[in-house]
């Protein structure tokens, strides 16, 4: 029979991960929280089903119970359905009032995820209860998701207060705000819910008032021509987009280094994205509007006349390519990094369409430091193939390797000309696209049905090709910056040359630190330089990387400004090469930051963009 017990007596699997998550993405609110550690001794729990635990607070008059046992599933399911009504009828953004345990939330956000016009805040006036969530189950799916929020406060009203005036919620819909209680409330806690919807419809109507004044003047001046010689230039982007947000950062420079004002709005979650947008458009009125594998029409209404960048940074297939391509207008002028892209983008209506390779994301040179010191460095993400096929009949797995060994092989080629290439079998296609649905569900970004497959094979074939060349240098002394999903890689024999991610601030350093900086194409992108290549030269890095097409265009000059190899023995002839000459590091060093300075900039890029825009703008 279970008995009650106390939060320290568990010994859990989930605490660490989930607090050290938490923190990386809510410094400041983590604080609050792990300071109510007092306060959970004041609970205990009763577990009465998997990762479900019953919850009562000792006080001096017994214990009020927030999780009854014998009622627990009826008002965890009342809750539920209570919840999804809401939605039903429209509601926009849901308050959990009381869902410290995340329990109602973990089943809402299975619905609706992906649905970025619908989400989730967490009310919580009892921070210790989500330390004791942290305990209990894994969360990262509620803490990772950009469609969650947790507004934690005792009391919760100031709480609510900021969070709505930050997010703009005044955007709202008339109906789109409700209120559902997850757990048991005492008065005074209803009493003080009660207070919200009240205080929201009458923050929401002043709020509108001065919204309406600054759509007016928004309308006057997109009635005038934009200033494409020293005007605004505005972007948004997520901090969460971890190669994207940065490169935003770099090409919002590059436009003040040319005379420009630059505006980028990070935004923090994607459910609130369009109130923010809409909010900040109206405040900055730009003259260019720059975005990032996507349309502008997507989040800007059609009154917004103003030239729009559209920089198509990875293969367009695998972002809803019918969708991107038919939102294009005479407003957007597309710019792809790989001439691969080129055929996607031939019959779109758009402004214009050309090539434009990128930049670096770094805004200055790197400094040595011996803490980053390194003989080969490699940063990079990483998806295991190994996981994934393990599971398979020995047949299938060799089956599924040689398609990722083919795609490695053939970069201008799909998946699926791999597949029809090897005649894969029904069952191993079968087999595979079972595991890029389970892929899919894992990862943030929403993928359509007909790319999952492709995608995942991509994925995979992707994780393949780098942990071909990385273990080529294992015992050279490689050392590696990502996630953890490269530890198996190394084993423990080379454990120790995983260092874990590396803070975007210390890049630039790190790069400058190492002897050798390694550098291994995405297969999305098969022709072209991408963003670590000029990341490293930008630093004063010495670069190798592997051969792409782009390489005889004259951009950069193998030999000169870096080291280029063809396959794993060229790679460790080229390597040993570098390590036995510190000279010749020291040339590929000032040479390759001496090409970035005067032909690669974020400043030159955006010469480019302009010129094109100047040309072809027609107000």
């Amino acid at each position: 029979m279970n008995e009650w017990f106390a939060i320290d007596a568990i010994d859990s699997v989930f605490f660490e991960k989930n607090r050290n998550l938490f923190q990386k993405r809510y410094p400041e609110l983590s604080l609050r929280i792990l300071e109510s550690r007092s306060r959970l001794s004041d609970y205990s729990f009763l577990q009465v089903g998997e990762h479900r635990y019953a919850c009562r607070r000792q006080e001096s008059n017994g214990f009020f119970y927030l999780y009854r046992p014998d009622a627990f599933q009826t008002q965890l399911q009342e809750a539920y359905d209570r919840a999804r009504a809401f939605y039903r009828r429209g509601a926009e953004l849901l308050l959990i009032v009381g869902g410290g345990l995340g329990y109602l939330a973990s089943h809402i956000v299975e619905d609706i995820r992906g649905d970025l016009s619908k989400g989730v805040v967490l009310l919580e006036n009892r921070p210790e209860l989500i330390l004791a969530q942290w305990h209990f189950f894994d969360g990262r799916p509620l803490i990772e998701s950009n469609q969650v929020y947790w507004a934690v406060g005792d009391p919760i009203l100031p709480e609510m207060e900021s969070f709505a005036q930050r997010e703009a919620l005044f955007l709202l819909s008339d109906n789109g705000l409700c209120a559902a209680p997850e757990r048991e409330l005492k008065v005074e806690e209803k009493q003080e819910c009660q207070q919200i919807p009240r205080w929201f419809a009458a923050w929401r109507a002043e709020a509108r008032r001065g919204f309406q004044a600054k759509s007016a003047m928004f309308s006057q001046r997109m009635a005038q021509p934009p200033d494409l010689v020293g005007g605004c230039v505005w972007a948004a982007a997520s901090p969460l987009a971890y190669a994207h947000t940065p490169l935003m950062r770099s090409m919002v420079e590059g436009f003040r280094n040319v005379g420009w004002r630059g505006r980028l709005l990070e935004l923090g979650d994607s459910f609130s994205a369009r109130f923010q947008v809409h909010r900040d458009l109206l405040e900055y009125i730009p003259d260019l509007i720059v975005t990032i594998n996507n349309a502008s029409s997507t989040f800007l209404a059609p009154n917004v006349r103003r030239p729009r960048l559209c920089w198509a940074l990875d293969n367009p297939c695998y972002f809803q390519p019918e969708q991107f391509q038919n939102l294009l207008g005479e407003m957007d002028h597309v710019f792809y990094c790989d001439r691969t892209y080129a055929e996607v983008f031939s019959s779109v209506r758009a402004g214009s369409t050309q090539q434009l390779t990128v930049s670096s994301t770094l805004f200055q040179e790197g400094v040595y430091r011996d803490d980053l010191a390194a003989p080969i460095m490699f940063v990079g993400n990483f998806h295991d193939a190994a996981p994934y096929l393990r599971d398979l009949a020995p047949k299938l797995r060799d089956g599924a390797y040689a398609i990722l060994d083919y795609c490695i092989a053939h970069p201008l080629q799909t998946a699926q000309d791999a597949l029809a290439a090897l005649d894969a079998s029904d069952e191993l296609i079968q087999r595979l696209r079972e595991k890029s649905d389970a892929f899919a569900a894992s990862i943030q970004r929403p993928l359509p049905p007909n790319v999952r497959l492709e995608y995942f094979l991509y994925a995979l074939a992707n994780g393949h090709k780098r942990v071909k060349y990385v273990r080529a240098l294992l015992d050279r002394g490689i050392v590696l910056y990502g996630p953890e999903t490269w530890l198996p890689v190394m084993g423990e024999k080379y454990a120790a040359q995983f260092r874990g991610w590396l803070p975007s601030h210390r890049l630039a350093d790190a790069y400058a630190s190492a002897e050798i900086c390694l550098n291994i194409h995405s297969l999305q992108c098969p022709t072209c330089f991408n963003v670590r290549d000029f990341d490293v030269l930008s630093a004063g890095g010495c670069l190798i990387a592997d051969e792409i097409e782009d390489m005889k265009m004259g951009l950069l000059q193998p030999g000169m400004d870096f080291f280029s190899f063809q396959d794993e023995k060229d790679l460790i002839a080229k390597i040993d090469e570098l390590s036995a000459s510190p000279e010749k590091r020291r040339q590929l060093r000032e040479q390759g930051h001496e090409t970035f300075q005067q032909r690669h900039t974020p400043a030159h890029r955006a010469e480019e963009i302009l010129a094109v825009l100047r040309d072809k703008w027609k107000t």
